[in-house]
C-alpha cells in the first residue's frame, strides 16, 4: 500500500487559509448568500410593516424561502435540460438511467407525502400553506439535500484540485463519505438541542420538555457526544490508513477538502441562527454552481458568439458561452420575480411556489443528480 508519509513536525497553520479555485468559489457564494438574504429581508420587513400585507399577499412571504425558491427552480429546470441535452447522455443507456432515478425521485416524493400525513411528529405551531410542517419529513429533505450538496463540493475538489500525490484508489469515496457523515452530524448535534431548548414555543407537542432536567439534558445532548465519539474514530482510522497515523498530516493533505467543509459547517450554523431557517442551504448550493459553471466556461477560452437566426445556435451560446450561461440564468430568476409579482400584487394569488413543492423539487433535483458523472 502506497502512503504518503506526515509530516513529522507542524511548522505552519497556512493551510488553514483558502487557496485554491474551489474555495474562492465556495466563499464567494457564501458572500453572495448572505447579500441576498439581508436584501429580501429588507424587502420582507417593507412588505410587512410598512404595507401591511399578510404572508400570502407577500411576494416575499419568508425571506430565506422566497430567495432560496426564485434561485432553485431555475437550477432544477436548468439541471434537468442540460443533463438530457448533454453529449454524454444521448445514448439509450445513459437516457435510460436518468429515466430511472427520475421515476425513483417521483417515488420519493411520493412515500415523503405519504409519510408526513402518517408518521406522527413534533409539528411546527406556524402552519404553512397546507397545514402544519412536519419536522421530521423537513429534517429528511434538508438531510438529503446536504448530502448532495456536500457530495458535489467534493466533486469540485476533484475537479479543480489540488489533488495530493500518490492517491489511493480507495481514499477520496471513503474521506469524502466520512467528511459527508461528519459535518451533517455536527449540524444535527447542534441544532438539536438548540431545537429542544431554545425554540419551544415553534413547536408543538413537543414532550421531551416536559421530562426531569437530568433526562432533558442526556437526551440534548447524547447527540453531540456520539458525533465526538464517531469523528475521532473515522480521522483516526483514516489518519491511519492515508497519512501514516497523523491526524494533522491527514488533514494537510486534503486541506481544501477539510476547509471548506469547515466552512460549509459554519456558513450553515450561522446562516441558520440568522434567519431560523435551513433554506440558506439551498441558495447556498444554487450559487456555488452558478460560480463553478461561469468559471469552467472562461477557462475553456470560448470564442466570442456571432449571432445567426438558428435556434441551436442560440441555445449553443446560452449553454457554453459565459455571457449566454449568465444571461440564461439571470433571465430564468427575474422572470420568475416578475411571474410572482403579477400573481401577488396582480391577482391576489400566494406565491406560486409552496413550501410543499419546493421540497418535492427538491427530492426529484437530488434524485436524478446521481446519474454517474
Amino acid at each position: 500500500m502506497n502512503r504518503v508519509l506526515a509530516p513529522t513536525r507542524w511548522q505552519s497553520w497556512d493551510w488553514l487559509i483558502p487557496q485554491t479555485v474551489a474555495e474562492s468559489i465556495f466563499w464567494k457564494s457564501a458572500l453572495w448568500m448572505f447579500a441576498l438574504l439581508f436584501l429580501f429581508q429588507g424587502f420582507h420587513f417593507v412588505e410587512r410593516e410598512m404595507w401591511d400585507r399578510s404572508r400570502l399577499e407577500r411576494v416575499v412571504s419568508e425571506p430565506s424561502m422566497s430567495v432560496s425558491t426564485f434561485f432553485l427552480v431555475p437550477h432544477f429546470a436548468l439541471a434537468a435540460i442540460f443533463a438530457l441535452t448533454s453529449r454524454r447522455n444521448q445514448s439509450l443507456s445513459r437516457r435510460t438511467q436518468w429515466g430511472g432515478l427520475l421515476l425513483l425521485g417521483v417515488g420519493l416524493c411520493f412515500a415523503f407525502q405519504w409519510i408526513s400525513e402518517w408518521l406522527p411528529a413534533p409539528q411546527l405551531a406556524e402552519p404553512r400553506r397546507y397545514g402544519h410542517a412536519n419536522l421530521v419529513m423537513m429534517g429528511f429533505v434538508y438531510t438529503y439535500f446536504l448530502i448532495h450538496d456536500l457530495r458535489d463540493e467534493a466533486f469540485f475538489y476533484r475537479m479543480l484540485g489540488p489533488l495530493p500525490k500518490n492517491l489511493q484508489q480507495r481514499e477520496m469515496p471513503i474521506l469524502t463519505a466520512g467528511l459527508v457523515a461528519i459535518t451533517i452530524g455536527g449540524i444535527a448535534a447542534i441544532v438539536w438541542p438548540i431545537t429542544i431548548w431554545g425554540t419551544p414555543e415553534k413547536v408543538a407537542n413537543w414532550s421531551l420538555l416536559e421530562l426531569p432536567l437530568s433526562q432533558q439534558l442526556i437526551a440534548g445532548l447524547l447527540p453531540m457526544g456520539t458525533w465526538l465519539l464517531g469523528s475521532t474514530v473515522f480521522l483516526t482510522w483514516s489518519a491511519r490508513q492515508y497519512a501514516e497515523g497523523s491526524l494533522l498530516g491527514l488533514m494537510s493533505r486534503h486541506a481544501p477538502l477539510f476547509r471548506v467543509f469547515a466552512g460549509e459547517l459554519v456558513v450553515l450554523i450561522l446562516a441558520g441562527v440568522l434567519t431560523g431557517r435551513a433554506y440558506p442551504l439551498l441558495l447556498l448550493h444554487c450559487i456555488v454552481w452558478y460560480h463553478f459553471s461561469v468559471w469552467q466556461l472562461h477557462q475553456r477560452g470560448a470564442k466570442p458568439f456571432q449571432l445567426k437566426l438558428k435556434m441551436d445556435n442560440l441555445w449553443k451560446w446560452l449553454r457554453s458561452r459565459p455571457l449566454g450561461f449568465m444571461t440564461l440564468h439571470h433571465g430564468l430568476i427575474g422572470l420568475g420575480l416578475v411571474a410572482t409579482v403579477i400573481a401577488v400584487y396582480g391577482f391576489g394569488f400566494p406565491p406560486p411556489i409552496s413550501e410543499q413543492a419546493l421540497f418535492l423539487l427538491s427530492i426529484l433535483h437530488i434524485t436524478t443528480s446521481f446519474l454517474p458523472r
